[in-house]
């Protein structure tokens, strides 16, 4: 009876982990909180330009709820390569347990110590 019971629940559980959505949620500050499920990728994506020294850095990364998996910075397209042309940050998170959670950051130069000129909160909840 045992042997039957693990028969069937493996192909139960292909089934639900089939049905997980693995969804890809983007936020940028035009959209500043989500709903997700656990294993939902969420990307935030926010203007830099690093070559003015102003960069942004994480200051609550949202953890148990959410894992940094990666960031990554794209440069604006222009014609011509403009230098100093500024481009977009992207971070990308994990939703690896439930619960509500926030995505806090700083805008600054890293050597002028608490002088942040801007900030953004994303407000997370995963299910």
């Amino acid at each position: 009876m045992k042997n039957h019971l693990k028969l069937l629940l493996i192909p139960l559980a292909a089934i639900i982990s089939a049905c997980a959505t693995n969804e890809r949620i983007m936020m940028d500050k035009t959209v500043p909180s989500a709903i997700c499920e656990v294993g939902d990728t969420l990307e935030i994506a926010l203007e830099e330009n690093p070559t003015t020294g102003y960069v942004w850095r994480i200051t609550d990364d949202g953890s148990p709820v959410l894992k940094l998996e990666n960031q990554s910075y794209q440069a604006r397209a222009t014609s011509g390569n403009i230098a100093g042309a500024g481009g977009t940050i992207i971070y990308i998170f994990k939703a690896v347990n439930p619960g509500e959670t926030k995505v806090k950051l700083v805008c600054a130069r890293p050597w002028e110590n608490n002088k942040p000129i801007n900030k953004a909160v994303f407000t997370v909840t995963a299910k």
